[in-house]
């Protein structure tokens, strides 16, 4: 059974050949099709899912947001339980540029930590391939 984690680490920087974070997924989704990520439910059940995968999910995601009239620049606050649904819906907002520059995470206890800084680049719109 694994256990939760949290990673902490330096400010993001995007090298200066992608425009956009979004770019960045793009570009491992085409590269390394074969990494992903690893959901781990309460219970301890692991669930992989591809890059690709996540990609093609994040479309779908913000197909639906601009469906429901959601557009670019416009903030969107997720507020979201499962891990899956939280990334595939913060990944649809990089994409359309929806999200905010800035996400905070609820801790046990009520604590608040940063997750998602100010970035230059998180916010311009990436388009969607």
């Amino acid at each position: 059974m694994s256990s939760k984690s949290i990673q902490r680490g330096p400010e993001l920087i995007v090298p200066e050949h992608y425009s956009t974070v979004a770019e960045m997924l793009i570009y491992i989704a085409d590269t390394h099709p074969e990494k992903g990520m690893t959901y781990i439910s309460s219970s301890g059940d692991e669930q992989f899912e591809s890059y690709p995968e996540l990609l093609m999910q994040a479309r779908k995601y913000l197909q639906s947001l601009q469906e429901q009239g959601i557009q670019q620049g416009q903030v969107v606050i997720l507020e979201i339980d499962q891990s899956q649904e939280f990334y595939r819906t913060f990944w649809a907002c990089m994409l359309g540029a929806l999200l905010s520059p800035r996400l905070v995470l609820r801790l046990p206890g009520n604590q608040a930590q940063p997750v998602w800084r100010n970035s230059r680049k998180c916010g311009r719109y990436s388009g969607v391939r």
